[in-house]
C-alpha cells in the first residue's frame, strides 16, 4: 500500500510509500492558448446556410454519441423493501412490557410465573 501520485512533468502515475506533500505550491495544468478575440471576424454575419449546416452537423454528432452508448435496460420488477428478521418482529409484537404494578392485575398463575422469573433474575444479579 502507499500513495498514488502523479508526476506533472511526465504525467505518469506511480505508487510510493515515501511521499512528501508540498502544500504551499499549487500545480495546475497549463491553459491552452486562448485565441485573440480582437483579430477574429464577427461570426454573426454567416447567414442562414451556415446555421443550417451547423444544425445538421450537431444532429449527426448527437446520433453518433447515442450510437456509442447503448440504452440502459430498466428492470420491470416491482421493488419491495427487504424483509429483515420477520421472526423478531413477530416476537416483539407479542411481547408486552409490564411494570411491577401491572403484574398485580394478572391472573394468579401468571403472577406467580412473573414473580419466580423476577426472583431468578435478582439471584443471578447478586451472584455476578
Amino acid at each position: 500500500m502507499g500513495y498514488r501520485v502523479m508526476d506533472p512533468v511526465t504525467r505518469r502515475v506511480t505508487v510510493s510509500r515515501n511521499v512528501r506533500f508540498v502544500e504551499k505550491k499549487i500545480i495546475s495544468d497549463k491553459l491552452a492558448a486562448t485565441p485573440n478575440i480582437e483579430n477574429q471576424e464577427d461570426t454573426s454575419d454567416l447567414g442562414e446556410e451556415n446555421e443550417k449546416e451547423m444544425d445538421i452537423k450537431l444532429e449527426e454528432t448527437e446520433r453518433a454519441i447515442d450510437d456509442k452508448y447503448p440504452e440502459l435496460r430498466r428492470s420491470q420488477r416491482e421493488r419491495k423493501p427487504p424483509v429483515s428478521y420477520p421472526f423478531n418482529e413477530a416476537l416483539s409484537a407479542t411481547n408486552e412490557d409490564l411494570t411491577f404494578d401491572e403484574i398485580k392485575f394478572l391472573p394468579d398463575e401468571e403472577q406467580s410465573n412473573w414473580k419466580s422469573a423476577m426472583d431468578e433474575e435478582m439471584l443471578s444479579m447478586e451472584k455476578n
